[in-house]
């Protein structure tokens, strides 16, 4: 993660034990807090239902910016920013929503879902994103992303799919991102409808 201040960059090769500032496994409401400087993850969401993240940010996180586990949750107007992993990270049957957020400057992808994990991200800005802006990992796991900005992605492409993971992006705009628009792996699904594409490289 980079801290601001000491202008500093840090890379983490891998997730440690789960820990975070604040673990909950019921339906709670965050408004209008400021998670930040954590030593592992931000939020820690685990068998939780109907519980929302709201007009809050998360920041300076060496691992996961939020963290779903077999959980229903909405995620809204957030900022999650300077992760050294993925910025929100839904799985284990998790159905999360997020919508008119920014996610930016992750070490790994911007959002990712695996073991069957399902994202809806609308109205949001991922940019500055080492991997992927989104990925949809394993069977089962699924992310249809609507009315989104993606760009300045580095390394794997705006949208990605891989083991047989579900993606779609409708109206979408993708723009700077340097290992092409879409990356498509082992028998996974990707479909793109009504997005503006343009200035890609790789």
């Amino acid at each position: 993660f980079k801290n601001t201040e000491k202008n500093e960059e840090k890379v983490l090769e891998a997730p440690p034990k789960e820990n975070a500032l604040v673990k909950c496994n019921a339906p709670v409401t965050f408004e209008n807090c400021d998670f930040t400087d954590s030593f592992t993850n931000g939020i820690d969401i685990e068998n939780s239902n109907n519980g929302s993240i709201i007009n809050c940010r998360i920041s300076n996180i060496p691992y996961r910016g939020i963290n779903l586990k077999t959980s229903n949750y909405t995620i809204s107007n957030t900022e999650v920013a300077f992760t050294g992993w993925h910025g929100i990270i839904a799985v284990q049957d998790s159905n999360v929503t997020v919508n008119s957020c920014k996610i930016h400057d992750s070490k790994r992808d911007g959002l990712w879902t695996g073991e069957k994990g399902k994202l809806v991200v609308e109205s949001c800005e991922v940019y500055q994103i080492k991997f992927a802006g989104v990925c949809a990992f394993g069977e089962g796991s699924e992310i249809k992303v609507t009315n989104c900005k993606i760009h300045d992605v580095l390394e794997n492409g705006g949208l990605v799919a891989a083991g047989k993971g579900k993606l779609s992006a409708y109206g979408c705009e993708i723009y700077q991102t340097y290992a092409g628009v879409v990356s498509v792996f082992e028998g996974s699904q990707v479909s793109v409808t009504d997005c503006k594409i343009h200035n890609i490289e790789g």
